[in-house]
């Protein structure tokens, strides 16, 4: 099921009829170390402001991507605006965002 499939994309997760001449992201015990090794002082100066940087664009990101796809969901319709045909008489329907009504 689509759940199942989603959850498996993660890293390193294989898939049944993946080729076995290419590897996985499997993480190996040196990757391991390492991260366990990894310095976890505090950052300060230059590196602190870029990191607060970064993650307040990324939260930003995170908040405008729930507005934007909530304001999509309420403006979607269930025919296409140019040929009224519903999703079972069409092929594919395609979707295009506009600003100021324009294309």
């Amino acid at each position: 099921d689509v759940y199942s499939d989603l959850m498996a994309i993660g890293e390193g997760a294989r898939k049944s009829g993946d080729r076995s001449d290419i590897s996985s992201d499997d993480e190996g015990d040196e990757d391991f170390e390492k991260r366990r090794l990894w310095d976890r002082s505090p950052l300060t100066g230059s590196n602190l402001a870029m990191a607060k940087l970064w993650l307040s664009k990324a939260r930003k990101r995170r908040s405008f991507g729930r507005v934007v796809s909530g304001i999509i969901q309420d403006h979607k319709e269930d025919k296409c605006s140019l040929c009224a045909r519903t999703k079972e008489t069409c092929a594919s329907l395609v979707g295009g965002l506009s600003k100021g009504g324009l294309r």
